[in-house]
């Protein structure tokens, strides 16, 4: 795979303050056979004339313009369509790349599909940063057997940046972006996924990925979030049930399934109910709508628990993991209150899983002892039951060697 060539793709809007950072991590790879398709997609700062500047610089870097603003996924697929490359990397541009990102993904290349990476995820308001490590072995993975081991250890990372592709494989399976949707990323990864044949996963932590306030995940939840988010999930189930899986890939499609939809009712508990329903009317997607209102039912909230202190909700954030024990009504209610302040769970912890539902709230249901791969000193266990049974289920967290508790009680 020495000779092979690798395009890496850059949607370009209203970056200037980053544009140049991102570039520089690009042209520098150590990695030197590589084209740098930039697509311009209608910016009102000054990013055109520092992407013109790189251009006479790097003949490598070739530009794309959009005649209007058309979005992440209009760029991508342009950038799609105009790649002579073998291989596929989405770089966004306010991000920026380790130098030797793509010769290790190379070297690991062969006949894989796709090859995953971690992250480093830092916050250009802050500046804390946080690092994504996927919790499954390092190596090569037959494709169905990689999807289930990362959602049952809850490190499926939506996003397309997180991976190089073979373009071979996009080709042949028809793999682009749905144009005019946001978080296309979840759509396109759920395809990639489940069509790959061969995944080799890499701990290295490759790619910088920015949080700032002016980009698309930190603005408020809009109506076309939620009709995004449930046209998404509406596609994703529509595939589900036309085709025969794997009772292995059943498994990882519908977990894959649920976090998406637990993504939707935390976006749903955030937004203006009737503007979403505007919206599916404005894009006529009337065959959704109709499902939409059955599904929004479910994200009402109980109202068994009214809040939680500052105090404790600051204690929860300084774990890394963090799993409910409990999957009745009060076990909902606290994942009401978490959603609300944008806190993920690993999962939900039962003791015995004879007798209880399969997920809550888009969420998997397992028993405790399944969690063992968890590091117990970096993991917080809210304990979401009635005080009767507190002390039966502390003694047995204890058996597995989990140390940190919180029992809703306490709140």
């Amino acid at each position: 795979m020495k000779n092979s060539k690798v395009s890496v793709i850059i949607p370009v809007y209203n970056v200037a303050d980053y544009v140049a950072e991102c570039l520089e991590s690009i042209i520098n790879q150590s990695y030197k056979n590589i084209e740098i398709i930039c697509v311009e997609d209608k910016s009102t700062d000054n990013s055109p004339d520092i992407l013109n500047q790189y251009a006479k610089k790097d003949t490598r870097i070739r530009l794309y313009y959009n005649r209007e603003n058309r979005g992440l996924a209009y760029s991508r697929n342009i950038g799609l369509d105009a790649a002579e490359g073998d291989y596929i990397l989405f770089v966004d541009s306010d991000d920026y790349i380790e130098a030797d990102l793509i010769a290790v993904c190379m070297e690991k290349s062969a006949d894989n599909d796709l090859i995953c990476f971690d992250y480093t995820q830092f916050d250009n308001i802050h500046g804390p940063m946080k690092s994504h490590t996927y919790l499954i072995n390092d190596g090569e993975y037959r494709g169905e057997n990689y999807f289930a081991e990362a959602v049952k250890s809850n490190s499926i990372i939506f996003s397309a940046w997180s991976k190089l592709y073979r373009k071979a494989f996009l080709d042949k399976h028809r793999i682009r972006f749905c144009d005019g949707l946001l978080y296309e990323d979840i759509l396109f990864s759920f395809f990639c996924f489940l069509k790959a044949s061969k995944i080799y996963s890499l701990h290295n932590r490759f790619y910088w990925y920015r949080i700032r306030k002016d980009s698309i995940m930190m603005k408020k939840v809009s109506a076309q979030s939620l009709e995004s988010y449930f046209f998404i999930i509406c596609e994703m189930a529509r595939d589900y049930v036309n085709n025969h899986y794997k009772q292995e890939l059943c498994d990882a499609i519908q977990g894959y399934i649920r976090k998406a939809s637990r993504d939707f009712i935390q976006a749903y508990r955030k937004s203006d109910e009737k503007a979403a329903k505007a919206q599916f009317l404005k894009n006529k997607n009337i065959k959704y709508l109709k499902l939409y209102d059955t599904f929004a039912e479910l994200c009402v909230k109980s109202g068994l628990l009214e809040d939680i202190s500052n105090e404790h909700l600051e204690y929860i954030k300084s774990f890394r993991y963090v799993i409910l024990y409990g999957a009745g009504d009060i076990g909902r209610s606290v994942l009401e209150i978490l959603d609300f302040y944008d806190i993920p769970i690993c999962g939900i912890a039962v003791t015995t899983a004879w007798g209880n539902r399969k997920s809550l709230m888009g969420n998997r249901i397992r028993p405790i002892e399944e969690y063992e791969y968890i590091n117990k000193e970096e993991c917080l266990i809210i304990i979401g039951v009635t005080e009767k049974y507190y002390l039966d289920i502390r003694n047995k967290l204890n058996k597995f060697g989990f140390k940190h508790y919180l029992k809703i009680q306490d709140w």
